[in-house]
């Protein structure tokens, strides 16, 4: 049994019309070893299904909640399930992902036991499928690690479908840039970006790997091309905000990614062997330059709306953050 840790605790699991797979995730959670938590559910569907679910689920579960959000985006969502709950550390986690039965408890211990870090990312393990069929997003760390300092950003992979954050660190970032991540502007590279402003904040990120989910997002190799495509587009775009900002080390970490892709682009071009990846270097050229598109606001390095799509003001934005619940 996994020891109860000394701080509260939210789950935030973010959902938009994968009731099947919302069934599976929540499944997961509410038979989780480590049991003193409570759970939001942070809807974004365009039909009831999901929430008929979540309801029948909350009759039976204290801890569950439903929050319908009317908008879109991952990173929005997120920042509302921030707001619509309490806990000293929050984990987040998608629709599409089965944890393993100590996984919250293993990552809420590991900041527990470490002041200093505002962050910990568990393993993300593809779920087994055929490679001709897709691919499915990961990440495996092979071992502990503490990172600490902005440049610590280029040893860091960690995503958000299998992370827990301080809560202390989420106020300080002020959250989730909502111009990037799923059905946003910039549609990738939002947890990317919250682990820089973190560590920006001189909190430390940890690599857990033995806290794990399984991921069932399978892409199909053709979607999938233009998911790597605006994935670099986004990346470009986060490091160029801060590349704004007058942050060197935003610079460094943006000139490294277009280091990376040519010394890749070379290598397939001196082998012959396509694809040669000029859209990596493409993209990530692309999404520095429309960085410029959109205004920024400097006290947390994040990105606002056009001018022009504006429909809320900063503080506005603020609350949802900060909502009523915060302690």
């Amino acid at each position: 049994m996994t020891s109860a840790p000394r701080q509260s605790v939210s789950i935030v699991v973010i959902t938009r019309n994968r009731p099947r797979d919302l069934e599976v995730c929540l499944a997961s959670l509410v038979n989780q070893q480590f049991r003193d938590f409570e759970l939001v559910v942070v809807d974004q569907s365009t039909d009831t299904t999901s929430r008929e679910l979540v309801s029948r689920l909350a009759e039976v579960d204290s801890r569950i909640r439903y929050v319908p959000d009317p908008g879109k985006g991952a990173a929005r969502a997120r920042n509302m399930g921030t707001a619509a709950t309490s806990g000293d550390i929050v984990f987040f986690t998608d629709d599409d992902c089965q944890a393993d039965p100590d996984c919250v408890g293993t990552l809420v211990r590991s900041l527990v036991e470490d002041p200093g870090a505002g962050i910990a990312f568990g393993s993300v393990i593809p779920a087994p499928h055929k490679p001709e069929d897709g691919f499915i997003i990961g990440f495996r760390p092979t071992q502990r690690v503490r990172l600490q300092g902005r440049l610590a950003k280029l040893r860091d992979c960690g995503i958000s479908a299998n992370v827990v954050v301080r809560r202390e660190a989420l106020l300080a970032t002020n959250g989730f840039d909502e111009m990037l991540g799923p059905g946003s502007y910039f549609p990738c590279a939002e947890d990317f970006d919250l682990t820089y402003r973190v560590l920006a904040h001189a909190y430390a990120v940890l690599h857990v790997p033995e806290a794990r989910v399984v991921h069932f997002g399978l892409r199909d190799w053709q979607s999938g091309r233009m998911l790597i495509n605006s994935t670099y587009t986004a990346v470009g775009a986060a490091y160029m905000k801060h590349v704004r900002l007058h942050d060197i080390v935003g610079l460094a970490l943006l000139g490294n990614e277009i280091c990376l892709a040519l010394r890749n682009l070379v290598r397939h071009v001196v082998r012959r062997k396509g694809p040669y990846g000029f859209g990596r270097l493409r993209s990530l050229l692309v999404g520095a330059r429309r960085s410029y598109e959109l205004p920024i606001e400097p006290r947390y390095a994040l990105y606002q709306p056009p001018c022009s799509a504006r429909g809320e003001t900063a503080p506005q934005r603020e609350s949802r953050i900060a909502g009523p619940k915060l302690v």
